[in-house]
């Protein structure tokens, strides 16, 4: 089964929330960078990750291959932001995805690492949490 996953790339704790879902995942906020063993000037930095099931079409918890999801984040502070995602390439079916949270932005990816056939609209902004 393929998943979408989002990674916080900020240093608040965010909540991710797929099509209305009751309750959002929680992911904690961006640690520091850690020296890597192989010296020099490579850093490691491991993201907080929330995984969501990809079926045929949305519903709440769940992204859809079809329609335009709702992707809720909401930041630690209590601002808040909407986006639809919509997948316009019929070939990324059956593939992971992958999303990273950036302050007021969401990126995404397929599994090849481009953003080909990947459709992100920030339909509203909030400066408190969307009831």
């Amino acid at each position: 089964m393929s998943r979408v996953f989002f990674g916080n790339s900020i240093l608040s704790s965010i909540s991710v929330n797929v099509n209305f879902a009751l309750q959002g995942t929680v992911l904690d906020a961006r640690p520091t960078p850690t020296a890597n063993t192989q010296g020099g000037n490579v850093y490691s930095v491991s993201l907080s990750m929330a995984a969501f099931d990809i079926g045929p079409n949305l519903d709440k918890g769940k992204f859809g291959n079809s329609g335009e999801n709702k992707v809720q984040v909401i930041v630690d502070d209590g601002g808040a932001n909407l986006y639809g995602v919509t997948i316009t390439d019929a070939s990324l079916k059956g593939q992971d995805l992958f999303f990273y949270v950036f302050d007021n932005t969401l990126v995404g990816q397929n599994n090849f690492g481009t953003a080909q056939g990947i459709k992100i609209a920030q339909l509203n902004t909030s400066a408190t949490a969307l009831q």
